[in-house]
C-alpha cells in the first residue's frame, strides 16, 4: 500500500470563522506532524459580472491585499510556535484551486471547514469541502463548525467495512497514531436485521461471529494493515453505518473514513457514508481516498 508522504498541510482560508477554526486545526497537526503549513485564499469574480452594466474590471493588487488581509487576520489569534506558515492568494474558483494545490507531490493533507461563506448559494451549488471529498487526491480533513480541539479520550476511530478504501484509511489513522501516540479504534457497522428475521442481540466488541454480522471483513482489513506498535482496537456495531461511525466517534480526536467503500449504487442514491460523516459529526473527519 502507498505510504503517505509530503511535507506540508494545505489549508482552505475564506475569512468564515469556521476557515479559522480548521487552520488552528491544521496549525496542531503541522506540529505533531512537523511539517510546514500554506494557506490558501482564492477569490473569483463572478461570470456574471463581466456582462453587467457599468462593469468595472477588478482591481486584482486590491484583491491581492484584501486577501493577504484576510489570511494575516485568520493566523492573528492562532499559537504558530515551531510551525513555518507560507500565504498564497489566488485568482480561481476555489474547489478548482485546492484540487490542483493538493495534487503536489509536497502535500500531504489538505484541511477546510465544513462550512465557509457560502448561506444560500453554498446549499444550491454544492460546498468546497463537499466537493472536495469528490476530487481532493489527498487525505481530506474536514473540520465542523465549533470544534473546540479538546476531544475527551485519545482515540483516532476508523470506519472499516472490508473495502481496500477502508483498508487505506485504516493505514492512514494508523500513521496518525504512530505520530501522536492514540489509540486506533476499528469500527464495522453491521446492517440492522431484517424485520422478517428475529432481531440479532446488541453487537459490542467484535468476538464471536453473529448470524448476519460476520467479522471476517473487518479482522482481514486489520490483518492487512501494518500496525507498527500502535494499539488497534476492534468494535463492532448494528445500524445506520454513517450514525453509528458518529456516535463512536463522539469523544474521540478524529474519525477516519474512506471516501469510498462497498455499495457503490447505494452511495449514488442516498449519499456515501464519508459524505453524512463530514456534514454531521461533531469531530474532525479525515477522507482518505483509495490508491489510484
Amino acid at each position: 500500500m502507498e505510504a503517505f508522504l509530503g511535507s506540508k498541510i494545505l489549508v482552505g482560508v475564506d475569512g468564515s470563522p469556521n476557515a479559522v477554526t480548521a487552520l488552528a486545526w491544521a496549525v496542531d497537526e503541522a506540529r505533531r506532524q512537523n511539517t510546514d503549513i500554506e494557506a490558501v485564499y482564492a477569490y473569483q469574480v463572478p461570470a456574471m459580472a463581466y456582462s453587467a452594466p457599468g462593469y468595472i474590471p477588478p482591481n486584482r493588487a486590491e484583491m491581492e491585499r484584501v486577501g493577504r488581509r484576510i489570511l494575516d487576520d485568520a493566523l492573528s489569534s492562532i499559537d504558530l510556535e515551531e510551525v513555518r506558515v507560507d500565504l498564497r492568494v489566488v485568482e480561481d474558483p476555489p474547489l478548482a484551486v485546492l484540487v490542483d494545490a493538493a495534487s503536489q507531490p509536497d502535500v500531504a493533507l489538505v484541511v477546510v471547514g465544513a462550512r465557509g461563506h457560502g448561506g444560500v448559494a453554498g446549499l444550491l451549488l454544492g460546498s468546497v469541502s463537499h466537493g472536495l471529498t469528490h476530487h481532493c487526491p489527498k487525505p481530506l480533513a474536514v473540520i465542523p463548525a465549533g470544534w473546540s480541539g479538546s476531544p475527551s479520550t485519545d482515540r483516532v476511530v476508523v470506519g472499516v467495512d472490508g473495502s481496500d478504501g477502508s483498508a487505506r484509511a485504516l493505514a492512514w489513522a494508523v500513521e496518525e497514531a504512530r505520530r501522536s501516540g492514540d489509540v486506533v479504534e476499528a469500527v464495522m457497522v453491521c446492517p440492522p436485521p431484517s424485520p422478517t428475521r428475529r432481531p440479532h442481540g446488541p453487537v459490542g466488541d467484535a468476538g464471536a461471529e453473529r448470524p448476519g454480522c460476520p467479522d471476517a471483513p473487518l479482522l482481514r482489513v486489520l490483518d492487512s494493515v501494518a500496525h507498527h506498535g500502535v494499539t488497534v482496537e476492534r468494535r463492532m456495531m448494528m445500524g445506520s453505518p454513517a450514525a453509528a461511525l458518529i456516535e463512536a466517534a463522539g469523544p474521540a480526536r478524529m474519525l477516519v473514513v474512506g471516501a469510498r467503500g462497498i455499495g457503490r449504487a447505494h452511495e449514488l442514491v442516498s449519499g456515501s457514508v464519508s459524505h453524512a460523516c463530514t456534514h454531521r459529526a461533531q469531530v474532525p473527519v479525515v477522507v482518505v481516498r483509495p490508491d489510484r
